[in-house]
């Protein structure tokens, strides 16, 4: 992904509307994967395939994935690259003619196999999870022969292996490999990165995360059971229940194993809210299609110029308030007053900054420092530098005087400079 932006940056410019186009961008390809999705599972199914805005409105309501879009992280791609994978496994076994060298079918494998690849180069391992996907398939459908589903695997596996036999092949990969392993994953599943959300309270988090949605449709089917709607069943090659079964699963393949990990947080759910959304909008879609169906043309006028009109509000709020800092105002203020008090002798200003853990760990504040004014910061144990950033309890370190700087609740201290004795 950082490779990606450093292309549209080298093209566009160092600008934030490039990072914000690129996310854009990753947000439209995911809605229009997840789009094909649905059709090709639902084909068949007229009335489900028309209730995709109940998939749409479960996907945008759902954890934190339209905060994810908004500000650019690893996980966007990761979804565009996921659903891509996904979708093509689902083309490679629909309308099969069960021959187990089809070429066809292995060519899409094959290309699958590539885009979990490239998800291994955005996330790391997490990206594996679609390699679940053709044992899921025929869990799901059995559909097609188990010969063919483990000779596809296989072909998965080794396109896999062999990427990453490449990447070892080369030293530079191969030490951003090793990195990865030591700096990154294994600190993780070991909890020295932090240790919060993980272990089994990923299940809470999974419910959590599609808790309204989950809510909506448990009201729809207790009004379908009082009132006693009639819902209208499925003549289709699949049941409702079997592709209900697959995404769902899909979905779990994607969230479970994040459980191995006692370092979890909501936005690594995000490529398998997709596949919730549209899961439970399957299963819900005959109670919700019903309840619709009872509203008067006055009603759903109303609905319809209510939605209107909250749209044009919001867009014109959207507007209105280009250029505030809204919710980062206080992080925004505190790093210019540092820029402006460490480089007020120098117009270009690189200066030596450290900051004690505590505050090192303030992903905000690093994030507004190195991406408005290019200042990076570095833990105080290993730099020995001329300003420390510093909370309540490290402010007092010998050797550092305290500027006075407001920026609370921190304190920008400032190295004293060593005294000269006359001989």
């Amino acid at each position: 992904m950082f490779w990606l932006l450093s292309v549209c940056f080298r093209f566009f410019g160092d600008s934030i509307a490039v990072e914000k186009a690129f996310s854009l961008v990753t947000f439209a390809l995911s809605v229009m994967l997840f789009w094909q999705i649905w059709i090709k599972l639902n084909r068949d199914d007229s009335s489900v395939l028309g209730a995709f805005p109940f998939a749409l409105f479960f996907l945008l309501i759902a954890g934190r994935l339209t905060w994810g879009f908004a500000n650019g992280l690893l996980e966007n791609l990761l979804c565009v690259f996921s659903l891509a994978t996904i979708l093509l496994m689902i083309l490679a076994y629909q309308d099969l003619n069960h021959k187990l060298m089809d070429f066809k079918r292995l060519a899409l494998i094959m290309l699958a196999g590539c885009l979990i690849c490239l998800s291994l180069l955005t996330k790391g391992l997490v990206g594996l999870f679609p390699l679940a996907t053709p044992f899921i398939y025929w869990l799901a459908f059995r559909k097609p022969r188990w010969w063919i589903i483990l000779m596809d695997v296989c072909v998965l596996i080794l396109v896999i292996l062999g990427f990453v036999y490449l990447l070892h092949a080369f030293a530079d990969s191969r030490d951003a490999m090793n990195r990865y392993l030591e700096s990154q994953l294994l600190p993780s599943l070991r909890g020295d990165r932090g240790s919060f959300g993980g272990r089994l309270n990923v299940i809470r988090k999974i419910i959590g995360i599609n808790g309204y949605a989950i809510i909506i449709i448990s009201i729809f089917f207790y009004l379908a059971r009082k009132f006693a709607w009639k819902l209208k069943a499925a003549d289709t090659p699949f049941s409702r229940n079997q592709r209900t079964f697959f995404l769902l699963m899909i979905a779990l393949s994607s969230s479970l194993p994040l459980g191995l990990s006692p370092r979890v947080t909501n936005f690594y759910f995000n490529p398998s809210v997709f596949f919730y959304a549209s899961g439970l909008a399957v299963w819900g879609a005959p109670a919700m299609l019903a309840g619709c169906s009872k509203l008067s043309q006055k009603m759903v006028s109303w609905f319809r110029n209510t939605s209107l009109f909250v749209l044009t509000i919001s867009i014109i709020f959207v507007f209105w308030n280009i250029g505030e800092p809204g919710e980062e105002a206080q992080a925004i203020r505190h790093v210019t007053t540092i820029k402006q008090f460490v480089c007020a002798d120098g117009s270009n200003c690189k200066p030596n900054i450290s900051a004690c853990d505590s505050v090192w760990v303030d992903w905000t504040l690093q994030a507004f420092l190195q991406r408005w004014y290019k200042i990076s910061l570095a833990r105080a144990d290993n730099q020995d530098a001329v300003f420390l950033i510093a909370d309540e309890n490290c402010r007092s370190i010998p050797g550092f005087t305290d500027t006075k700087l407001d920026i609370s609740p921190y304190f920008l201290l400032k190295k004293n400079e060593p005294s000269h004795e006359k001989k």
